[in-house]
């Protein structure tokens, strides 16, 4: 019997056999770099609660500098949480001449839910 030479066999061997251009994979695969670019970062400041009778119910007064901060503009929604358990949502009244580390909202408000003047809170933009 004769049979083919080996050349034809080792032909069909090479076609199944490659692999795929690895250069060409690495384009299809994003950089580390820019997956940990793509996550918003979440920007939050631990502040001062204190106590303001003259504020409306849903209004909290913040200063210039802690707005620009948290990257907060005059209307836009607060959250202000106390104790890592009660959160407020309010609308930022931004104003000068304020501590950077104070935020003034309603006494009534904050005693009905037991929040105690002065306490320690963390105030972040409202997503």
């Amino acid at each position: 019997m004769i049979y083919g030479s080996g050349e034809a066999s080792s032909s069909k061997s090479d076609e199944a056999g490659k692999k795929p251009d690895i250069i060409k994979l690495l384009t299809i695969v994003p950089p580390a770099s820019e997956l940990k670019q793509a996550k918003a970062k979440v920007i939050e400041r631990r502040v001062r609660v204190i106590y303001d009778d003259q504020l409306p119910k849903d209004v909290a007064k913040i200063s210039q500098e802690l707005a620009s901060e948290i990257r907060v503009s005059e209307g836009d929604s607060v959250e202000v949480i106390v104790g890592g358990k009660k959160k407020f949502v309010y609308k930022a009244l931004i104003a000068s001449g304020i501590q950077f580390n104070t935020v003034y909202c309603n006494s009534e408000e904050l005693r009905l839910n037991g929040v105690a003047n002065n306490s320690i809170a963390t105030i972040r933009r409202k997503a």
